[in-house]
């Protein structure tokens, strides 16, 4: 499943620097107590300062264990769209009213859910499966707060946030960003 990946490659041992030597990338400076106003993406910000401090706290330790976050596209599977009909059926039941997202009203709309539900039902599980991990050459956080402004603003709120950690060498970045790098778990074979 490639789909989700973005339009270009994130940076890897052979396009980056590794988080833990970021030599060729930034300049000396970066490390000091002014890098993440001289090299963050909102001049200084709060989770520039986050990132930039992971960043910094890494330099020359290439077995640092290091947070990673992702946001994907999230989809319910049947079983959960399945609970929530369910759920709105109940409330209908309960106070005699519709979810207010519906066009539809009182029995029309129960009617609806009834069918819809025996729809999802009868169906085959979905071909599509839901992400569920970080895939060497995807494109990663090191800061939770931007993946989830990702999530929002790239995949319409509609995503949740996978994370693990790994070591610092596993990271790169071209520099274009505090915030995004690429992760490449694959060892160079000496």
């Amino acid at each position: 499943m490639e789909d989700y990946k973005g339009e270009h490659q994130a940076p890897d041992k052979d396009s980056g620097a590794p988080l833990h030597d970021l030599t060729g990338v930034y300049p000396a400076d970066f490390h000091s107590g002014l890098g993440a106003r001289y090299y963050g993406d909102e001049g200084g910000s709060a989770k520039d300062h986050e990132s930039v401090n992971i960043m910094q706290r890494a330099k020359d330790r290439p077995n640092k264990e290091v947070s990673m976050y992702r946001a994907v596209p999230y989809e319910k599977n049947k079983a959960e769209k399945i609970k929530d009909i369910e759920k709105d059926m109940a409330k209908y039941m309960a106070r005699g009213k519709a979810p207010s997202d519906s066009s539809l009203s009182g029995a029309a709309w129960y009617n609806w859910a009834h069918e819809h539900r025996g729809k999802l039902e009868s169906e085959p599980e979905e071909a599509k499966q839901p992400i569920k991990k970080i895939n060497a050459g995807d494109w990663v956080t090191i800061n939770r707060k931007y993946a989830e402004e990702h999530g929002k603003a790239h995949l319409n709120g509609n995503y949740k946030i996978l994370s693990k950690s790994v070591p610092a060498k596993h990271l790169y970045t071209d520099g274009n960003s505090v915030h995004e790098f690429g992760y490449d778990p694959v060892e160079n074979k000496k």
